[in-house]
């Protein structure tokens, strides 16, 4: 999904992917130090529309149609976040 939103072919993302995971948990534990599995869970449902918002117009849609479960996580946030658009229409 990354790669036709973007135009960068499937390899690179993969890499990018590959790379951007460690730092990305890497800064969960650094945030969530001391804090259980259920704490850490809240503190990401707290974000949830930080996350959301910073997505670009029309990549939580398209997410969310791809990934089952996803729109549970987003809920309104990714439509409101792309506009309810869907960038391929």
């Amino acid at each position: 999904m990354l790669s036709r939103f973007t135009g960068v072919n499937e390899t690179a993302i993969n890499k990018l992917l590959g790379f951007l995971a460690p730092v990305v948990l890497g800064a969960i534990k650094k945030q969530s130090k001391g804090l259980d599995g259920a704490s850490i869970a809240n503190m990401l449902a707290e974000q949830k529309g930080n996350i959301a918002s910073a997505l670009p117009s029309g990549l939580g849609s398209l997410l969310s149609s791809a990934v089952p479960g996803l729109s549970s996580v987003l809920g309104d946030t990714s439509r409101a976040a792309s506009g309810g658009q869907d960038c391929y229409r």
